[in-house]
């Protein structure tokens, strides 16, 4: 089965050739990218934990899901549920909590 997509990734195993869907066209650079970055940011944890508490690491870490929630809210136009609003109150003050 060969793929006309010059963006896309063939996997050539037989048991997925007749797969429906996504590993036919699942863009190469997308993956590789997303893995480098993958990679990077834990090699950054594990560091940063080597230097400093892991209560504090680990609090800032879980600030991603901050960010992730006001691009979502900022740039996708996601709606700002309460749920969503007591949950980053509470990451918010873990926050200062922690740097107390």
């Amino acid at each position: 089965m060969e793929n006309t997509n010059s963006k896309s990734l063939h996997i050539p195993f037989e048991p997925f050739d007749d797969f429906p869907f996504a590993f036919q066209a699942i863009h190469a650079e997308r993956v590789i990218v997303s893995g480098v970055l993958g990679l990077l940011s834990f090699c950054v944890f594990l560091w940063a934990l080597s230097r400093n508490p892991v209560g504090s690491v680990t609090t800032i870490r879980e600030t991603s899901v901050l960010f992730a929630m006001a691009i979502g809210v900022l740039l996708h136009g996601e709606p700002l549920s309460l749920r969503r609003l007591t949950g980053a109150i509470a990451i918010l003050s873990a926050l200062v909590v922690i740097a107390l």
